[in-house]
């Protein structure tokens, strides 16, 4: 449990930091670089995701994939409301140059953060989905 905690706690002090870091940047008026942001993003996750797998040994591609995942979908979420409301800017609004803003403001239909938890549900649904066949796929093998 205390590791858990740990892990979540690493995740949240990574989004501080990157919420701070694009915050002063945005404030004087330069330009946010999105490339290192997804880098560093990807990276921090990676590593957190291989720790929490190899920790609990549960060394299986699916479950790293899922831990992946939902470490990326979180951030998305909380970075951009943590953001905004630093901002001082609505929870819903979008910047202007990620790609990521312009996926949304195409697709989401003016619900963004309503987007981004659906994609969260499904990544859960899915990966239970994939349990529960495991599950029977046990049963009709013994």
């Amino acid at each position: 449990m205390i590791a858990i905690l740990g892990l979540i706690c690493s995740w949240l002090l990574f989004i501080i930091f990157m919420v701070n870091e694009n915050y002063i940047t945005i404030k004087y008026d330069q330009i946010v670089n999105h490339a290192h942001n997804a880098i560093m993003t990807s990276l921090m996750a990676t590593i957190l995701s291989l720790i929490y797998v190899f920790y609990f040994d549960s060394q299986t591609i699916i479950q790293l994939v899922h831990v992946l995942l939902w470490l990326l979908l979180s951030y998305w979420i909380v970075f951009d409301i943590w953001l905004n409301l630093k901002r001082k800017l609505p929870i819903q609004y979008l910047g202007k140059g990620a790609k990521l803003d312009r996926f949304l403001r195409k697709y989401s239909f003016g619900q963004p953060i309503a987007f981004k938890l659906i994609c969260i549900l499904i990544l859960n649904i899915s990966y239970f989905y994939k349990e529960i066949i495991a599950c029977i796929m046990d049963i009709v093998a013994w």
